[in-house]
């Protein structure tokens, strides 16, 4: 979100020279095998489990990333979270959607909570 604000904030402030393609996503020494994505969720959701086998299948990268250079020469971005917190964020946003909260408010807190930590 906190990358966005300020792609946003440079959009209106010198129009064009920011319209491109832009992305924000964990730092390199974030970064983490497909795997253990999986194997996080699978620890927290007792009903997901994941397993691979040995029939031909589409590729897959083992391993998602993103260059964040330019967010972060340009726009002096860098991730307000961890990839560990970000996903814990996103565990605990699906818990709430299953148990039929407010969707709004639990949307608000996190917001809330990751801007507070963007400013420190």
């Amino acid at each position: 979100l906190h990358g966005y604000l300020l792609l946003a904030e440079q959009l209106f402030n010198h129009g064009q020279n920011y319209a491109q393609a832009w992305n924000f996503g964990p730092l390199a020494e974030g970064e983490q095998m497909v795997s253990w994505i999986a194997d996080f969720f699978a620890q927290r959701w007792p009903t997901f489990t994941w397993s691979t086998n040995d029939q031909l299948q589409p590729h897959e990268a083992n391993i998602l990333k993103l260059d964040c250079t330019k967010a972060h020469e340009y726009l002096g971005w860098s991730p307000s979270w961890s990839l560990a917190q970000s996903l814990d964020q996103i565990d605990k946003w699906y818990k709430h959607f299953d148990n039929n909260d407010n969707m709004k408010l639990v949307c608000l807190e996190q917001i809330r909570l990751l801007t507070n930590t963007a400013e420190h």
